[in-house]
């Protein structure tokens, strides 16, 4: 019997609609690999790599050093996408608690457990492979930044105010990572991009948290926020870190890496987040918060763009 048009139609949206389903599922998985973290590690990848090679030019014009740099991008944000999988796996319970994350797929239902630890550990499997081409000392760094992330800060959320420390190390791993890659040593200047990204966190943390007190709170989590009453512990801690921050990005200055543009141009940076914090220890409000929190991102954005352009 030939087809009608209806058995036409009812065909054409079936597919479609399985088009979408598809997608949406596609989507989850996405979303379980918290794609602003994992972004912003390889944003901070890149720049530790591309502030460790002297010619950008020359190096790129070999085929081999562009792969080098392809598999140390790739395979770091697989591993902070697997570590950030398996945080989604274990605090899936708690997520149920919260606002802001009762709707992710775990806590929803539209992946179950089993397949998220599948799919985080097939990720982790696959950046550690690719890393592996790389230098042993990155695949090091990469399984420590999973290991410190899923096994250490994850829990320890749950249990102490010591996690917000903790919890700065997996992410200032990868600019050191991308460093290491492209000069095969740890050295000065790969310590000083781990300070700067590990002091980073801490405020853009602090404000966060204090954003999102009432959630935190709801889900059961230690953290300071939590416990701080009025606000000004977080906030005095956000300015204390802030203040060190600073002073880890002047040393690039010091020890040569970068020029004079650079220089002053992270002073006004950090002064400007440094009254940001200032105003948040004034009046510890949502509003004061946010504001911490987004002129973190402009600083960091701010700096490493200043770094690449006015490295020596």
């Amino acid at each position: 019997m030939p087809k009608t048009a209806t058995h036409v139609i009812s065909a054409d949206t079936e597919q479609a609609a399985e088009s979408v389903k598809q997608l949406a599922i596609l989507k989850s998985y996405y979303q379980l690999a918290k794609p602003g973290i994992t972004w912003m590690v390889v944003f901070t990848t890149i720049a530790g790599y591309l502030l460790g090679i002297s010619n950008a030019f020359e190096y790129f014009g070999d085929i081999s050093n562009v792969i080098r740099f392809f598999l140390t991008v790739i395979g770091t944000a697989l591993t902070c996408a697997a570590s950030c999988a398996f945080n989604n796996v274990i605090e899936r319970g708690y997520d149920k608690l919260m606002k802001r994350t009762f709707k992710r797929a775990l806590p929803s239902g539209e992946i179950s457990p089993a397949a998220g630890v599948i799919f985080a550990s097939l990720l982790a499997t696959a950046g550690i492979f690719l890393l592996s081409f790389v230098d042993f000392t990155v695949v090091l760094l990469s399984v420590a930044a999973i290991i410190s992330y899923v096994l250490i800060y994850t829990p320890l959320k749950r249990k102490s105010e010591t996690s917000l420390l903790i919890g700065a190390i997996p992410g200032a791993l990868p600019p050191l990572g991308g460093w290491v890659a492209a000069t095969g040593n740890v050295g000065t200047e790969g310590m000083l991009l781990f300070a700067i990204l590990f002091f980073w966190q801490l405020p853009h943390f602090l404000s966060l948290s204090w954003m999102y007190k009432t959630d935190y709170t709801r889900g059961g989590y230690k953290m300071l926020a939590v416990r701080d009453e009025n606000g000004k512990r977080v906030a005095w801690q956000s300015l204390i870190y802030t203040v060190l921050l600073v002073l880890s990005a002047a040393g690039l200055f010091a020890v040569g890496t970068v020029g004079l543009l650079y220089a002053v141009g992270s002073v006004v940076l950090g002064g400007i987040l440094v009254i940001t914090c200032r105003k948040f220890l004034a009046e510890a409000s949502h509003t004061a918060a946010r504001q911490v929190l987004l002129m973190s991102y402009v600083y960091l954005m701010g700096i490493v763009i200043l770094m690449l352009v006015d490295k020596t």
